[in-house]
């Protein structure tokens, strides 16, 4: 039988026909085969188990009302805010029931005076400004905090800043609060509104981001969501002691809140597919900020839960042998048709896992760069992932 040893010895000396033991060519064939069949096995049971938790994923039931505190951090946001506050006012919600939580995180330019002139306007809203960063807390989770304290809301309903919520946000959102949940989370695909192939690749990412998320909280085992478009209940809040044991990672307001929930808590999370909570932001305007926000986003899987931690080497390792075993089958052209299938398997996975997120959602979105996205994707792991955990990550 061959070991592992001897299999990795054959492996790496594929390239340059050097057969150790005495080994031909085509039983190297079959051995690599039989590794990738293996492979692609692993890959599809994650597939499926993603596809699965997306069937089971359904509307909010829950027709009362309840008070909500939407909090919306910011620092030096004056190109965005303005947008985002129209989308607050027009919320299809009762007035005695929603409040307002805007939060100034030492911002320089015009980002306090426009929070000032919307408290201004509406009793319901609050301004904090927070003036000084406090040593060994990030600086978002400081601020996050500091609206949180004043909230009066049983539900915490969280947006960015550079985000536009739909008018029904609010109460679409809270349908999902029936009595055993304590987390729901939303969609929030960044949007361009340029053509082109890095446009696309940016908004086929968060979208993928998304479907993910949804399909784990459908299986509940939520792997990740986004703070963009996220609400829990303030009882879970204080529950679980807030960020505290989270103020290490600069990120994470969002994926370690949920695994705290998680492990602490009884309380069901939901994924809404409502249409009406989608949450389109704007995604930084080049590469090399797209780049930088990724770092950052990545950058608190240091902190995740170890089965978290595995199960993403785990995913990505798979990933990455797809195309180092494509690129190695280069040398062997009895083997690249081989390789090239399993490939292809791989991306018809992904396509119709993607697809399936897209019909739900009733979201349209640029699956003709699919193929590009998948390029992206395996050197985003390869290079960009392992640049989020080397050197220091700021928050603006």
């Amino acid at each position: 039988m061959l070991t592992i040893p001897e299999f990795c010895r054959i492996f790496l000396a594929f390239s340059d026909n050097r057969i150790p033991y005495q080994i031909d060519s085509g039983m190297m064939i079959n051995y690599l085969t039989l590794f990738s069949i293996i492979i692609l096995g692993f890959y599809l049971f994650i597939i499926k188990w993603l596809y699965a938790g997306l069937t089971k994923l359904r509307i909010g039931v829950n027709l009362g009302k309840k008070t909500v505190s939407v909090i919306v951090a910011a620092r030096n946001e004056e190109r965005n805010l303005p947008a985002c506050l129209a989308a607050l006012e027009n919320q299809h919600y009762p007035s005695d029931l929603i409040q307002y939580i805007l939060v100034d995180d030492r911002s320089t330019d015009a980002t306090g005076e426009m929070m000032h002139q919307f408290c201004e306007r509406h009793k319901n809203a609050i301004k904090i400004q927070v003036i000084d960063k406090i040593e060994n807390i990030s600086p978002k989770k400081n601020a996050l905090q500091k609206g949180i304290e004043k909230a009066d809301g049983e539900v915490l309903l969280f947006c960015d800043a550079d985000c536009v919520p739909p008018p029904h946000w609010v109460a679409e959102m809270t349908r999902y609060f029936t009595p055993e949940v304590g987390l729901v989370a939303g969609f929030s695909p960044l949007i361009t509104h340029r053509q082109g192939l890095q446009s696309a690749i940016i908004e086929l990412d968060s979208l993928v981001n998304g479907a993910v998320a949804a399909a784990s909280f459908g299986n509940q085992l939520g792997i990740t969501c986004t703070g963009r478009n996220l609400a829990y209940t303030r009882d879970v809040y204080r529950k679980i002691g807030g960020f505290e044991g989270l103020y290490q990672s600069l990120s994470g307001d969002d994926d370690l809140f949920l695994f705290k929930v998680q492990q602490k808590t009884q309380n069901g999370i939901r994924y809404s597919i409502s249409s009406a909570t989608i949450v389109p932001a704007k995604t930084v305007s080049n590469l090399r900020d797209f780049i930088h926000q990724k770092r950052r986003h990545i950058s608190a899987g240091k902190f995740f839960p170890f089965r978290i931690k595995v199960n993403y080497f785990i995913y990505h390792l798979i990933n990455t042998i797809f195309y180092f075993n494509f690129c190695l089958a280069i040398f062997k052209p009895g083997y690249l048709i081989i390789a090239g299938s399993f490939l292809l398997v791989k991306f018809i996975g992904d396509y119709f896992f993607i697809k399936k997120f897209t019909r739900i959602m009733n979201y349209p979105a640029p699956l003709n760069y699919f193929l590009s996205w998948e390029i992206y994707y395996f050197l985003l792991n390869l290079i960009i992932g392992p640049a989020a955990f080397i050197g220091k990550i700021r928050w603006k």
